[in-house]
């Protein structure tokens, strides 16, 4: 019995040692922030969303997408995409009214996707 559990200690150590390694843990290229902004057209209140992606190191990035694609349209005159960007470099998005963002993703293009959620 003594020599079974010998056996299934070392598996489990073995096991649960397997995922260590040098593996270089993953940095997301961008940093993600939303505000919204109190727009008055006279006495009625708008809530604007706004979406600003900030480059963390060079990367392209494709698509911002809200949502999930659900519900969220852009105002007028958004920054063109794809946007080649350096360190600091910022792309800001504007969405229309009514526009409740629980979820933004950012499409890159070698740095793969990154989300975050509210």
């Amino acid at each position: 019995m003594k020599k079974y559990i010998g056996v299934f200690i070392t598996l489990l150590l073995v096991v649960g040692l397997s995922g260590c390694g040098e593996e270089e843990s993953k940095v997301s290229p961008v940093k993600i922030e939303t505000v919204i902004h109190d727009q008055y057209l006279g006495t009625l209140l708008f809530k604007i969303p706004q979406v600003t992606i900030t480059a963390v190191t060079n990367v392209t990035v494709q698509d911002v997408i809200i949502n999930e694609g659900n519900g969220c349209r852009l105002s007028n005159a958004q920054p063109k995409l794809p946007s080649a960007m350096k360190y600091g470099d910022r792309v800001v998005r504007t969405y229309t009214a009514h526009c409740n963002v629980m979820k933004v993703e950012v499409v890159t293009t070698d740095k793969g996707n990154w989300s975050v959620e509210y």
